[in-house]
């Protein structure tokens, strides 16, 4: 595991989603937070899916592209189907849990920012 005071050193682990499992165990350990099993496999399971560039970004015509928060939602409005709408629902989610962790201290810097994609990944997964 990488060393917290040096964070630019490479991680030894050869399977990813073990690496991240044992790192959010340890992480609610350490913050004495009461993380049920489904809900860490969950964040494992999320963790390791956006370790790959192609989940957390589209492929357009331009290249590469993030989609905003609201665009996403505007699929899930737009879709055809209950199970459509739910599957960009939780892509809304996840992605807005995603970068809102990863970012939460640039987030943090502006507020709005922040609580905008709180309530966005928020709604989503209350639907």
């Amino acid at each position: 595991m990488a060393n917290s005071t040096n964070d630019s050193e490479l991680i030894p682990e050869a399977n990813l989603r073990a690496y991240f499992h044992s790192a959010l165990r340890q992480a609610a350990r350490r913050h004495r937070f009461e993380a049920g099993d489904a809900t860490l496999h969950y964040l494992t399971h999320l963790l390791t899916d956006y370790a790959h560039v192609d989940r957390v970004f589209d492929h357009t015509a331009e290249g590469r592209r993030f989609r905003p928060l609201a665009m996403l939602y505007s699929d899930a409005l737009h879709a055809t189907s209950g199970r459509e709408r739910r599957l960009w629902l939780r892509r809304l989610g996840d992605v807005a849990l995603f970068i809102g962790g990863l970012f939460a201290g640039r987030l943090s810097r502006r507020f709005t920012d922040l609580d905008y994609c709180i309530a966005m990944g928020g709604n989503a997964y209350g639907y």
